[in-house]
């Protein structure tokens, strides 16, 4: 049986700083580094989907808890980190 879920989020403008881009592209490296050594890089991307997981993924990289670009930053970052 497959699990869904979904949350609402609250809608903000702007754009993130980049004192903490660079932070949370150097902590997104080493715990995504970490997660696939440990699990495997298939567990790695099962969780990716869901949603509860990637809002406290991207919390623990220091993006606030109830900000709808938080999605958008965090998958940004990771992009960055998978093109380099």
């Amino acid at each position: 049986m497959i699990k869904k879920s979904s949350i609402s989020l609250p809608l903000l403008y702007g754009h993130p700083r980049q004192y903490l881009l660079h932070r949370m592209k150097k902590l997104a490296f080493s715990i995504s580094k970490i997660l696939i050594e440990q699990h495997g890089t298939k567990e790695f991307l099962e969780r990716m989907p869901d949603p509860f997981w990637f809002q406290s993924f991207g919390c623990v990289l220091g993006f606030d808890w109830h900000s709808s670009g938080l999605i958008t930053v965090v998958t940004g970052v990771l992009k960055t980190l998978y093109y380099s």
